[in-house]
């Protein structure tokens, strides 16, 4: 029987483990230009910094006010955080592998301390396999803002979920978190967005809405969704998929699998609904098997089986939805392999913790967290 790192080694030992990976990476030939991702942040964040400092901030570059430009003009910081951060780095690739490999660290710190109140069957290979999955340690490893993603989410859902208890479990307060929960709540969410606005599609499965697709409330606001997205793509949300079917994303030969672009929109929807199965189960390996990829799906797969030995199904209602959509809007497998990694942890973390008996003792000791309402929450002391 493997035995847990005490919960304050558990950073030191993520920050050895991505330095040997670095390293290993390096030797591998894998350098940090890599993907081509990683060279547009370093060539062109200080240009795009300065842009939208200039636009937002002054009002002569804009020809117009200061509080009209900020008003008009402050959403362009959506999306754009990672060059922020990059141009503070001095746009250094050391700078920024090692704010990456700090936030893997800290990332796997807050993940135990939201799963290990919730431990039980098979927790020890749980935890590891979670914290340690090999494409989160090759990501950090980059010079992409996945890491910083991650971290963002974790830490919202830390702040989500956690709440004081009284009398061991026995008597809640009557407020789901208190304010400086809900207001770090908010904030990481908000900048979760600037860094990525995907991160929207990923902090839907937080509140847990979409779990019973039974119920009618989640139904309407999935309808209410697609057409806001769809009314976002100029297009059409449909064509926006079959756009991207046609659009070669495939930038490694490893990433070769059927996106089903020959087949126009029956492609399109084969793939939104094969893609996340494909992914979550690990067995695209098998259609391009390589060391690389096999490494991704290893990961995925000891997960999966540990969810089936607890009888559990490895999707939550909203996680099938964002992955479906990240399956519409790319044609690379290997894209799609990093939009939904997010989406794949956070679920998995919220299926083994309902599974938890303390879970299970919370949700009979308080009718807010009974497993019929669709509201409920996952509660971290």
């Amino acid at each position: 029987m493997i035995k847990l790192l005490p919960l304050k080694s558990i950073f030191i030992v993520s920050f050895l483990l991505e330095l040997l990976a670095l390293l290993f990476i390096r030797i591998m030939g894998i350098d940090w230009d890599y993907h081509p991702d990683a060279i547009t942040y370093i060539k062109t964040s200080s240009s795009i910094s300065v842009d939208i400092y200039n636009m937002i901030f002054n009002p002569n570059f804009c020809h117009v006010n200061l509080s009209t430009a900020l008003i008009k003009n402050i959403f362009l910081i959506i999306n754009k955080g990672f060059y922020f951060m990059v141009n503070f780095l001095g746009s250094r690739q050391i700078n920024i592998l090692i704010l990456n490999i700090f936030l893997f660290s800290i990332t796997n710190y807050f993940i135990a301390l939201i799963l290990r109140p919730f431990k039980h069957k098979y927790y020890e290979w749980f935890e590891y396999l979670v914290i340690f999955n090999p494409y989160r340690v090759y990501l950090a490893t980059a010079i992409l803002k996945d890491t910083t993603v991650i971290f963002l989410l974790i830490i919202s859902f830390y702040f989500y979920s956690r709440n004081d208890f009284k009398s061991k479990y026995t008597k809640l307060k009557k407020s789901y978190f208190d304010f400086f929960g809900k207001l770090s709540f908010l904030f990481f969410s908000f900048i979760s967005l600037v860094v990525a606005l995907r991160s929207i599609i990923y902090m839907i499965v937080l509140p847990r809405f979409f779990d019973n697709l039974k119920k009618i409330k989640p139904l309407i606001l999935i309808v209410i969704i697609v057409i806001g997205i769809n009314y976002y793509f100029e297009s059409g949300l449909l064509n926006a998929f079959n756009n991207a079917s046609v659009t070669d994303m495939n930038f490694r030969d490893y990433g070769n699998i059927p996106n089903f672009s020959s087949l126009g929109t029956l492609g399109t929807l084969l793939r939104i609904i094969i893609w996340p199965i494909l992914y979550v189960s690990g067995i695209f390996f098998f259609f391009s098997p390589s060391l690389k990829l096999s490494l991704i799906a290893l990961g995925l797969l000891f997960i999966s089986f540990i969810l089936f030995k607890l009888k559990k199904v490895p999707f939550l209602g909203s996680s099938f939805l964002g992955m479906s959509f990240f399956a519409g809007i790319t044609s690379g497998f290997l894209s799609f392999s990093r939009y939904v990694l997010p989406i794949w942890l956070l679920s998995t973390m919220v299926i083994y913790i309902k599974e938890s008996p303390n879970y299970k003792k919370i949700s009979k000791n308080n009718f807010r967290f009974s497993n019929n309402n669709i509201q409920n929450k996952i509660i971290i002391k």
